[in-house]
């Protein structure tokens, strides 16, 4: 992806660091509310899902050639379709809502893994621990797919916090580096 203007790269640091931030917002207001509504939690994780899928396809384009930006593709796209699904029916079952989310991090997860390993030096830490984390999270989901809605709330609250300050790093390391993630 280019700057039309200039038809120098555009670098997806930026994108990172939004996404970060709404992460760490996002898991702020659900850890401090766990007792709201089923609809309220459910509404809020496919916004996030359908969010997060978006900015995930135009960090793909900005992949350089060679690169992971298939993967990147590929999660962004099933994050997008997770989220219109989950807010299709907000009052769904917290089981479905939670296999669907526990699917996407390990996919997400998996995909990072293999993607850090590609990345730059200064981004390869942080895009480990944001995959590991990722992953893990999603197992656990998957794992134990009938909770009640506060250990939802609170595995989504902190995979959403843990998650955006990953995020956060990744994106202030590609700007101050000036390198393309």
């Amino acid at each position: 992806m280019t700057d039309p203007t200039t038809d120098a790269p555009v670098k997806p640091g930026p994108l990172f660091m939004i996404m970060g931030v709404v992460n760490v917002i996002l898991g702020f207001v659900v850890l401090f509310w766990p007792d709201a509504t089923l609809k309220a939690v459910v509404i809020l994780v496919g916004l996030q899902l359908i969010f997060v899928g978006a900015i995930r396809i135009f960090v793909a384009l900005a992949f350089p050639e060679g690169s992971p930006r298939f993967l990147a593709f590929l999660v962004g796209l099933f994050g997008i379709v997770a989220g219109l699904l989950v807010m299709r029916d907000p009052l769904q079952t917290v089981a479905l809502v939670v296999t669907l989310l526990g699917i996407f991090w390990v996919f997400a997860g998996l995909a990072g893994v293999i993607s850090s390993f590609m990345a730059a030096p200064g981004e390869k830490m942080g895009m480990l621990l944001s995959a590991v984390v990722t992953l893990a999270l999603g197992a656990l989901l998957l794992g134990w797919p009938e909770p009640t809605l506060r250990v939802v709330a609170v595995v989504v609250a902190l995979f959403l916090i843990v998650q955006g300050v990953a995020e956060l790093a990744v994106g202030v390391a590609a700007r101050k580096g000036g390198v393309a993630s």
